[in-house]
């Protein structure tokens, strides 16, 4: 697998910081940027990337919107979305990845659509691991237990707003 330079933009520290880790242990160059402005100026001020992933949402702009954006700039730039629920992201102008595949499966589909290939095997991987977990958690007592756990850890019941990852995994659990 070639050696990628990659620009990753994300406003949370955290993903920002997990994703670039297994991006660099798998022999990835990764340049990060905490938004769409920083995003912006890092391109114009830097080399040319082989990928830039973006995270779907940050205030200010929309990873689609920063996304068009770039491609405006470089029709050829390959891009990808990364999102929490790809659901909610629509059409989109490039390739949405799920936060939720494992990171070995993200590796490998930036890798696929900086070679302009499909990243789909990853995506069909990850469905099938959120499948899964809906199969083992589907028990009337434990989906109890998970909307209870999700409520005590948001401070309001499961149903009155969550994240938007754990809205997608409730809304195909059955009631308690």
């Amino acid at each position: 697998m070639p050696h990628l330079e990659i620009l990753l933009v994300d406003d949370d520290p955290l993903i920002r910081h997990v994703i670039a880790d297994e991006l660099e242990e798998a022999g990835h160059f990764v340049t990060t940027a905490v938004g769409p402005e920083a995003a912006i100026e890092t391109l114009h001020d830097h080399r040319a990337f082989d990928i830039v992933v973006i995270d779907y949402t940050m205030p200010g702009m929309s990873g689609g919107d920063l996304a068009r954006h770039i491609r405006r700039g470089d029709p050829a730039a390959r891009l990808a979305i990364l999102t929490g629920n790809p659901d909610q992201a629509g059409d989109q102008p490039c390739p949405v990845l799920t936060k939720g595949m494992r990171m070995s499966e993200l590796v490998k589909a930036i890798a696929a659509i900086a070679a302009g290939q499909d990243p789909s095997p990853a995506h069909d991987a990850t469905a099938a691991r959120i499948d899964l977990l809906v199969d083992q958690i589907a028990t009337k007592p434990a989906v109890g237990g998970v909307r209870g756990a999700i409520g005590a850890t948001y401070g309001r019941p499961a149903e009155e707003g969550v994240p938007d990852a754990f809205a997608s995994i409730l809304e195909r659990l059955p009631e308690k």
